[in-house]
């Protein structure tokens, strides 16, 4: 079990005063090695976050990772995408806030729009499109 420097009642005080306010994709790359396609892929995400105090809230970006992985172990797919997310808040969020809320809250802001990004960019590529879980695994 992790153990965080906020005590769960501090975490919720915190975040009853933010307030989605934006989600935008800021950059997305694609690199496909279309003859190296197979069945069996293996698909893993991962991602990596940081924040910062703004006027008026906070601004995250967070990146994700996907990587298709072949029978041979070779990469067929690797997909990056970065996103911007800014919260209106009433309140300064500290680092000790946000090592819990990356995993707990943006993650979850930003997932479906991610999951949608993956089905809809791999349709387009004439490969089989793939369909993310609806909630990523640690």
């Amino acid at each position: 079990m992790e153990k965080y420097k906020l005590t769960p009642e501090e975490y919720n005080n915190i975040l009853k005063k933010i307030q989605l306010s934006i989600i935008g994709l800021d950059s997305s790359k694609t690199d496909l090695k279309r003859d190296l396609i197979d069945e069996g892929m293996n698909i893993s995400v991962t991602n990596e976050s940081e924040f910062k105090n703004e006027k008026k809230g906070f601004s995250a970006n967070i990146n994700l990772k996907l990587l298709a992985i072949n029978n041979e172990k070779k990469q067929v797919l690797k997909i990056e995408a970065s996103y911007y997310v800014f919260y209106e808040a009433s309140v300064d969020v500290s680092e000790d806030f946000f090592e819990i809320y990356k995993d707990h809250g943006l993650i979850i802001n930003v997932w479906p729009f991610f999951r949608e990004f993956i089905f809809d960019h791999t349709s387009k590529m004439n490969i089989k499109p793939l369909t993310l879980p609806l909630i990523i695994k640690k």
